[in-house]
C-alpha cells in the first residue's frame, strides 16, 4: 500500500471513529439544535410542524410548502426538482415525499389538473443545507475533545517499557496499580538484574488548556456561521471594530436564511390566502429589526467597557 493510500485509510478510519463517538453525536446535536431554532414560523397551519420545516432545510437545503386541493389541507414535504426549471433556474414541478414514504408530484402554479400546488423554501440563497457545516464543526470539536482526553491521559507515568519475558507480569501489575491510583511497590531481585528494564516514552507536554481555548474559538465560529454571534465572554475581550465586524458577519449569515424563508412565506400567502410570517429569535447579540443593525443595549454596555479598559 502506497504512502498516500495509507494516509487516506488513516484519515477515513479517524473520521469513522469520530462519527461513531458519543462526543461527535453530542456536538452535532448541539449545533443542529442552534441552527434549527434560529427562525420562528408564525401562523402556520396547525398540521404543519415548524420543526419539520427547519429539519428539512437543515438536512436537505429545501422544503416544499403547499396545498392538497383534493384533500383540502395545507402540507409541507421534503422535495426534489422534477422536470426542467424556468428561465431563472427555479423548479416548476416538485417530487415531494413524506418521512412515512408517501410520494407525490406537486406544481408551482395552481391548475384544475394539479392536486398539489405550492412553493419551495430554500435554506439560503445558495440553496445548500446546513448539514455540511454542522458535520464539519462537530468533527472538529469532537477531535479537539478527543485530543484533550489523550493529552490528559498522557500525563500519567510513561508506558513504553522494555524488559525480559520474566519481567512482563511484574510490569503489568505495576501499570495496573498506577492506573487505579495505587502505589506500585514490587520487590523482585530479577526485575532489573541485567539492566534490561528500560523506559522509552516520556509524558506528553500538557497542552489541554490551549486545546480548550481552540475549542472555544471553534465554537465561536459555529455561532457566527449560524448567525447567532459570539458569546459574551469572548466579546468582552474584543475592541469596538472587532465587535461590529462580528455582528455584521452574524447578521449577513442570518439574513440570507431569513430572506429565503420570508420570500417563500409571501409566495405561499399570495397563492393560498394564508398569513404565515417568519422572524428570527433574538439571542441578545443581534437586533430583530432588519432596518436597524445597531448593537443592542447590552452590546453598547460591552463596547463602553472595552473602550475604558
Amino acid at each position: 500500500m502506497g504512502k498516500m493510500n495509507r494516509r487516506t485509510a488513516y484519515t477515513d478510519n479517524l473520521l469513522t471513529m469520530l462519527e461513531t463517538s458519543t462526543s461527535y453525536r453530542i456536538w452535532f446535536n448541539r449545533i443542529a439544535e442552534i441552527f434549527m431554532s434560529r427562525f420562528e414560523w408564525q401562523n402556520l397551519p396547525d398540521n404543519i410542524p415548524e420543526r419539520f420545516i427547519e429539519q428539512s432545510l437543515m438536512r436537505t437545503g429545501s422544503c416544499w410548502l403547499g396545498y392538497d386541493q383534493l384533500g383540502q389541507m395545507a402540507l409541507a414535504a421534503r422535495m426534489g426538482q422534477r422536470g426542467k426549471p424556468d428561465f431563472y433556474g427555479d423548479p416548476m414541478e416538485f417530487e415531494c415525499y413524506g418521512l412515512n414514504g408517501v410520494h407525490f408530484t406537486a406544481h408551482r402554479y395552481p391548475g384544475t389538473e394539479h392536486n398539489f400546488v405550492g412553493v419551495p423554501i430554500w435554506n439560503n440563497y445558495q440553496r445548500t443545507p446546513s448539514y455540511m457545516t454542522i458535520r464539519e464543526y462537530a468533527l472538529r470539536l469532537a477531535l479537539i475533545e478527543r485530543t484533550i482526553d489523550v493529552n490528559v491521559n498522557g500525563q500519567k507515568t510513561p508506558r513504553l517499557i522494555s524488559g525480559t519475558q520474566e519481567q512482563i507480569l511484574a510490569i503489568k501489575n505495576a501499570v495496573k496499580d498506577i492506573d487505579t491510583f495505587s502505589a506500585a511497590l514490587i520487590v523482585d531481585n530479577a526485575l532489573d538484574r541485567d539492566n534490561t528494564l528500560q523506559v522509552f516514552a516520556q509524558p506528553a507536554p500538557y497542552v489541554a488548556d490551549k486545546l480548550k481555548m481552540l475549542s472555544r474559538e471553534q465554537w465561536a465560529e459555529v455561532l457566527d456561521m449560524g448567525g447567532v454571534g459570539q458569546p459574551p465572554e469572548k466579546r468582552e475581550r474584543l475592541n469596538e471594530t472587532e465587535i461590529e465586524t462580528s455582528i455584521m458577519s452574524a447578521q449577513a449569515t442570518l439574513y440570507s436564511g431569513l430572506a429565503c424563508r420570508q420570500e417563500a412565506a409571501k409566495q405561499f400567502n399570495d397563492m393560498l390566502g394564508y398569513n404565515v410570517q417568519v422572524t428570527y429569535r433574538e439571542y441578545g447579540l443581534v437586533s430583530n429589526d432588519a432596518d436597524d443593525p445597531r448593537p443592542t443595549d447590552r452590546e453598547d454596555s460591552n463596547q463602553e467597557q472595552v473602550q475604558h479598559t
